[in-house]
């Protein structure tokens, strides 16, 4: 059974009882503060954790969520009331796959199922050309993606990149018997990991492509 970590104000709770988080085959379990929802992270492992936006130290708990070993590779959605914040594009920088507003609404379906069916990253090492998209020198960067996921890759490369900038990118699936696995695509920068290394969201796949990298991360 899928298990689902919350890290919310009360109210907000509240409100995802009327979202498929709530749905009766997922096992929950609801934490109020960072050092609660660590604790629990750690013994339980779920798949999805859902972290309240507006709730003091909010990204530090992602940061450290993504830091800890058993949370590494868990899917982080944050929930929010209102227009967008400048605080969700730090939360995204510090590793969160997806923002969902409050209150809960159609598209939350589609996109919950998503981050509890297919794992949110997996460990590879796989050749990736880049191409920055506006540049006047179109030069062609070679990197290594260190962990692919469904909405983005760690990409490893000598050459520096900017924070928000968009790039071009081709990269190979492995396991793939009757094609070659490649696809191609766009992305955009949204935070330095480390040194050479970026953690890049993707902004545009062709269908097959998508297909190919579901298919990829279920194997």
């Amino acid at each position: 059974m899928p298990g689902i970590l919350i890290c919310a104000s009360e109210s907000v709770e509240h409100e995802l009882h009327a979202s498929p988080v709530w749905r009766n085959d997922i096992e929950r379990a609801v934490a109020r503060n960072p050092t609660e929802a660590l604790a629990l992270a750690s013994t339980l492992r779920p798949q999805l954790i859902v972290v309240d936006r507006d709730l003091q130290l909010s990204e530090f708990l992602v940061r450290q969520l993504r830091a800890r070993e058993a949370t590494r590779n868990a899917s982080i959605l944050i929930v929010a009331a209102g227009e967008m914040s400048i605080d969700e594009l730090g939360l995204l920088d510090a590793g969160a796959n997806s923002v969902l507003r409050l209150p809960p609404g159609p598209e939350w379906d589609a996109r919950v199922e998503a981050l509890l069916r297919v794992p949110t990253r997996k460990d590879a090492r796989i050749t990736v050309d880049l191409r920055v998209v506006g540049e006047a020198d179109d030069t062609a960067i070679r990197g290594r993606a260190l962990n692919v996921s469904a909405t983005g890759m760690l990409v490893q490369t000598a050459v520096a990149l900017s924070v928000s900038s968009e790039v071009r990118f081709r990269l190979e699936l492995p396991g793939f018997a009757t094609s070659t696995g490649e696809i191609e695509g766009r992305a955009r920068v949204v935070r330095q990991a480390s040194t050479g290394e970026y953690g890049m969201l993707f902004v545009d796949m062709e269908p097959i492509g998508a297909e190919m990298l579901r298919r990829f991360l279920l194997v």
